[in-house]
């Protein structure tokens, strides 16, 4: 566990994440890289919005499994804007987090 208590972010720092997403991706293909995986695994931040026992907002990032969705298609849909059609984009997701969803946990 970790030491330290977890702050819900705000509305401007959840867009800063988004740009600082799009920001890596760009940077990735400027300097020669073929493709960029988004991380959304292992209890990172990603994936700590799509889970509903570590997500409690109540704005448009928490609730329903769409909702807790939201930031990560906002982070591809913006990479994709930024690095164009042809350049590869991937998510990575844990196999824990389909354990969470085969025992109702992305559902709840």
């Amino acid at each position: 566990m970790p030491s330290y208590v977890p702050e819900e972010i705000s509305a401007a720092g959840v867009a800063d994440v988004v740009r600082r997403f799009v920001e890596a991706a760009v940077v990735c293909k400027e300097v020669g890289f073929t493709g960029v995986q988004i991380h959304a695994a292992h209890g990172y931040l990603l994936s700590s919005f799509l889970n509903p026992l570590a997500n409690r907002r109540a704005d448009r990032y928490g609730g329903s499994t769409a909702s807790r969705s939201t930031l990560l298609l906002e982070v591809v849909q913006a990479t994709r804007a930024a690095v164009g059609g042809s350049f590869p984009i991937s998510v990575k997701l844990n196999s824990s987090e389909f354990w969470l969803l085969c025992h109702g946990g992305f559902r709840k």
